[in-house]
């Protein structure tokens, strides 16, 4: 009967140590998972990041080349503008004075 009793409470302290020991591997791998989910977390954030600084430049250059560009069709259209006021800016005075008269 002793024995049985002794068997009992050693079986008992094997089941609360493994217990203790599944409790505890259990939290270091819930804190494993956590470390490694920081980790990706930064990793993809820096990736993000990344892409997004990319993404900007590019942008950023399209958007002095379109700058650029409209500034060469905006003196192109001023100086066509221009030029066409030079060449009829006489007959359109005397267009303005004779309708002017004619009223």
């Amino acid at each position: 009967m002793d024995n049985n009793i002794s068997n009992i409470l050693e079986t008992d302290r094997k089941a609360r140590r493994r217990l203790a020991k599944a409790r505890e591997e259990a939290l270091e791998s819930r804190e494993k998972l956590e470390r490694n989910i920081e980790k990706y977390k930064e990793k993809r954030k820096l990736q993000a990041q990344k892409d997004i600084a990319e993404v900007k430049e590019t942008e950023e250059r399209k958007i002095k080349a379109a700058v650029e560009q409209n500034q060469k069709t905006n003196k192109k259209i001023c100086k066509n503008l221009d030029t066409l006021y030079e060449e009829n800016k006489k007959s359109w005075v005397n267009e303005i004075v004779k309708r002017c008269l004619e009223n």
